[in-house]
């Protein structure tokens, strides 16, 4: 999410994402939780502009009130049951850490609902454990060319 709102690899994707009418984004809490820690290091090592970080927050916080983004809703016990599950699964394969494995629970609850198509994520951990699941991922730093700008 937080390529949305920082200029970064993947941002010109998300942004091509968000200019279609007919897309909007689900993020679970921790994904909120992300957008802060990201915002704050890019504050820390001095590799966006002072203020960045707030103007990015006023950006997603227009983006929540607009509906282009919306949240998950609370984390549930069902969904700490399933990264439970995640974890036993893939704790050789992947070496799936505690909240990675909620940030994959969360998706799959929306997707039995038909409620999203895609988890979109850069981080190549989770990207191989979402391979092996639904919904499929897509990586906004080298999207796939049939769903590409």
């Amino acid at each position: 999410m937080a390529k949305l709102y920082h200029a970064e690899s993947g941002t010109s994707y998300m942004d091509w994402l968000a200019a279609r009418p007919d897309v909007r984004f689900v993020a679970s809490p921790i994904a909120f939780v992300e957008f802060e820690s990201v915002s704050a290091i890019k504050e820390r090592h001095k590799t966006a502009p002072a203020g960045d970080a707030e103007k990015a927050r006023r950006r997603l916080r227009a983006d929540v009130a607009s509906g282009l983004i919306r949240g998950t809703g609370p984390l549930t016990e069902q969904h700490l049951g399933t990264a439970r599950r995640l974890i036993r699964r893939f704790r050789v394969y992947a070496g799936l850490r505690t909240l990675d494995a909620i940030h994959l629970a969360m998706p799959q609850e929306l997707t039995a609902a038909g409620a999203i198509r895609y988890i979109l994520t850069a981080d190549q951990n989770l990207y191989r454990v979402a391979e092996l699941l639904d919904p499929a991922p897509i990586n906004p730093e080298s999207p796939p060319r049939i769903i590409a700008p």
